[in-house]
């Protein structure tokens, strides 16, 4: 209803003839509502298949699934995102907003996935390998965007566009979308990977009276110093080939806007992590369960006695 609301003002405000308006307001709804629409199935694909199928599997299989994750969004981002660039009713600074929490959603899913794994081998690996991924998708964005828009315009056989030129997708708008998404991925990546893990070592340290104490401090540090030092190091290298190649002023944006993104990133993950929690804390939990009894641990604290 929100959506319906905003896309009506922006087209009366924009469009005079009552069939433009019309289509005017529904355009901008239906972009608005895109990635929640697109979210909702790929949502109930999470919840009831492929969380429950990671619980049951063992460590290779997880780290297969938890590889294969970014796949489930690979379309809807693609058309949200292609989407995001062409419309002319926001800020070319607030687009990513638009695509934002389907980045937030996925990256926490794959974190408390990856964080799971007992294997540090498997860890380190999935890690390595997600960098990898994110380094070539973001290189290859504007290709595959051009490729993908190409493919939809002879699906609809719009003879009103017969040249598509590669500077249609590095226009001003789309650099700053694109800059605005590579910060924002960042932000999603290590703040998930910092809470995952967090997490899973903290409920390990207050449940599992066969791990001790020391080791599940060290294993926080262990393997967030591993998962940020191998994103840092890809990351690095695609901030390094964006600037120089891609022209996108990722660091001026971020220079400039970081406290926006700081905000954005902090209550996307907040929303995230409260929907997600119960789902994945059924993983961490059946995990554990065969090590220790939680309903065994007493409170010998100094109120216990209350």
């Amino acid at each position: 209803m929100n959506s319906l609301i905003i896309g009506r003002d922006i087209a009366m405000k924009s469009e005079t003839e009552r069939n433009k308006i019309i289509k005017k307001a529904i355009k901008v709804s239906a972009m608005l509502v895109a990635q929640f629409a697109f979210g909702m199935p790929i949502t109930y694909c999470l919840v009831y298949v492929l969380i429950p199928l990671y619980g049951e599997v063992s460590d290779t299989y997880r780290a297969i699934i938890a590889g294969a994750l970014p796949l489930v969004t690979a379309i809807t981002k693609m058309i949200v995102r292609l989407a995001a660039q062409r419309i002319d009713f926001l800020h070319p600074g607030d687009s990513h907003i638009l695509l934002s929490v389907l980045h937030s959603a996925t990256a926490i899913v794959f974190r408390v996935m990856q964080a799971e794994l007992t294997s540090l081998r498997l860890f380190t690996l999935l890690s390595f390998v997600h960098g990898a991924i994110d380094l070539l998708e973001s290189l290859t964005i504007v290709i595959r965007d051009y490729f993908w828009y190409f493919v939809y315009k002879k699906l609809k056989r719009d003879s009103g566009e017969t040249i598509l030129r590669a500077s249609q997708f590095r226009s001003p708008r789309s650099m700053r979308f694109l800059a605005d998404m590579s910060i924002q991925t960042i932000l999603f990546e290590s703040t998930s990977l910092i809470a995952a893990v967090g997490f899973i070592q903290l409920y390990s340290f207050m449940y599992n009276r066969n791990d001790a104490s020391l080791a599940s401090i060290a294993q926080f540090f262990i393997r967030v110093s591993i998962g940020i030092s191998i994103d840092f190091v890809f990351n690095s290298f695609s901030f390094w080939l964006q600037m120089s190649y891609s022209n996108i002023a990722v660091v001026r944006v971020w220079c400039t806007k970081w406290r926006k993104h700081m905000l954005v990133a902090f209550i996307l993950t907040a929303m995230t992590l409260c929907y997600f929690t119960p789902h994945l804390f059924a993983v961490v939990k059946a995990k554990h369960t065969s090590v220790v009894r939680i309903d065994d641990i007493g409170c010998k604290g100094p109120f216990s006695k209350f």
